[in-house]
Parts: C-alpha cells; structure tokens; sequence
C-alpha cells in the first residue's frame, strides 16, 4: 500500500516515510501489521529472529564503503534490476531501519545524489542475501585453502589464507579497514604518551 501510494506522489519513500508507513499499514491491516523480519524469510528457513552474529553482519552493511556498497552484483533472480519488486521488500525494509539506524544515515548519503531509494534497497538486498543465504563471501563460497587446520596453526600462514579467501568480499574489507583504524589510532595515542 505504501509504494503505491508513493509511486502515485512520484517520490521515493526515505527513510522517516518507511517509519510513517508503518502505523498506516498495521491501520489497513496490511502486511506491515505483522512484525517483518529484515529480509524474506524465504532466505533463512532457521530460526527467527536472526542470531547475533547475522544481525551483525546486517548491520555491517550500512558500513561498507560507499562504493563497495553500489558495486554488488544481483546474487537472485528476483533482486536482478529488471525484476525487482519494491513493494515485496517495503516491510523488510521497515524492520531493517529499525535494526539498524546506520542505514538511515547511508541512505541520507546516497539517496537522491547516487540512486533512487528503489534502487538503494535492491542493493541492500543484494548485501543481505549474502549475508543471510551466502555467508562467509561475495560469492558465498569460501576459499578451498583456508581450513580448520591452517586455521588451529594461528600465524602469518593463517592470516595470509583469511586474507586470499576473503578479499573480494565487502563485508571483510569494511571490519579490516575498522580494524586497522583503531590499531593506527591506538599507535598514535601509544606515540604521544611516550613522547
């Protein structure tokens, strides 16, 4: 209901207009009044809610650098352009702002400047697919080289095997570049208390 509505306006809905749809759509009676996972729950015939560590993962999304975020392939049939449907994802999206407010702010930052908002949650799901249907890489395939046993070992082989198995992946490389911020940072700190 709430697309359509949008659709008739000729704007794309933002994120304050995905939270005002919400009490309209649990108003109709329409899906938005059933408590909607972040993503179809099609994509994950586990348990709900989504565990710690997924929820994580989805979280990461909003985090990824810009453009590592617009640079993902369609990993399903139905998040291709051509096929995708907004309306199917309007209460999942709903459920992911309220996840994670992070994808507010991205959405500030890229839509209208970058892609439409249509287009910025065909993405997201994208991101998400993987997470929830792929994880462990962009193309849900791990490395063959990396394994308990290099990873039990612990050293700069073991280092080395993450790195090749997942560096073509978003989400690897946004918690790296964190990682290695917070170790520059804390250096810098270290160099001024010893200075």
């Amino acid at each position: 209901f709430g697309s359509r509505l949008v659709l008739r306006l000729g704007v794309a809905p933002g994120p304050r207009a995905l939270r005002s749809l919400r009490p309209l759509g649990r108003a109709m009676g329409g899906e938005a009044s059933r408590e909607a996972a972040p993503y179809p729950a099609r994509w994950d015939p586990g348990p709900a809610p989504p565990s710690e560590e997924r929820t994580g993962a989805l979280q990461a999304i909003s985090t990824l650098d810009p453009k590592a975020f617009l640079a993902v392939d369609a990993p399903a049939p139905e998040l291709e352009a051509g096929k995708w449907d907004f309306d199917a994802f309007l209460p999942h999206a709903q459920a992911a702002l309220s996840l994670d407010k992070g994808i507010g702010k991205r959405i500030d930052q890229l839509v209208p400047r970058s892609v439409p908002e249509s287009e910025f949650w065909r993405l997201f799901y994208c991101h998400a697919y993987r997470v929830v249907v792929q994880p462990g890489s962009a193309t849900g395939a791990a490395d063959a080289t990396l394994t308990l046993d290099l990873l039990k070992l612990s050293d700069d082989a073991t280092s080395n095997a993450i790195i090749k198995a997942f560096e073509h992946d978003p989400f690897f490389k946004s918690v790296s570049r964190k990682e290695m911020e917070g170790i520059l940072q804390r250096d810098a700190e270290d160099d001024e208390k010893l200075a």
